[in-house]
């Protein structure tokens, strides 16, 4: 990890945690609630599950547009949430959006060949924005400061 950091010193190290499923899982806070997001690079948007928005009482501005998933599967009737602040390590972003989704499907079958449950998933739309480097091998994401 040093070495990557001496190569990328405007990068911060945050430890991703494995799971037996292979699945990376980030801890990120959420207004300053602390919960696991799946890393999905797959995904094009960044998703919270629409429990965890209502509890944190999240503004909507309404339907988000279509999404498409890379199989083709298309989901309908998802809302746009807004946060005000998003943490992953050291890193805070403000004024974020996400995709309010049910991810009842989704912690049904990670539960049971994990037993974890997640509240998100980080996409690419924040991936990119972070300029994230990720080395799975090591469970670590490089994020720009």
């Amino acid at each position: 990890m040093q070495q990557l950091l001496s190569v990328l010193p405007e990068y911060e190290a945050l430890a991703l945690q494995t799971l037996s499923s292979n699945h990376l899982i980030a801890p990120i806070q959420v207004e300053h609630l602390p919960l696991l997001f799946m890393v999905d690079t797959g995904a094009s948007h960044t998703c919270i599950a629409t429990e965890t928005a209502s509890l944190l009482r999240l503004p909507t501005s309404g339907n988000a547009d279509l999404l498409t998933s890379a199989t083709g599967t298309q989901t309908g009737n998802i809302d746009l949430v807004f946060a005000d602040s998003i943490t992953l390590g050291n890193i805070t972003l403000h004024r974020q959006s996400f995709m309010a989704i049910d991810f009842s499907h989704i912690n049904q079958r990670l539960a049971s060949m994990t037993g974890i449950t997640v509240q998100g998933i980080l996409g690419a739309d924040m991936l990119l924005a972070l300029k994230a480097v990720i080395d799975v091998a090591n469970a670590i994401m490089y994020l720009k400061k």
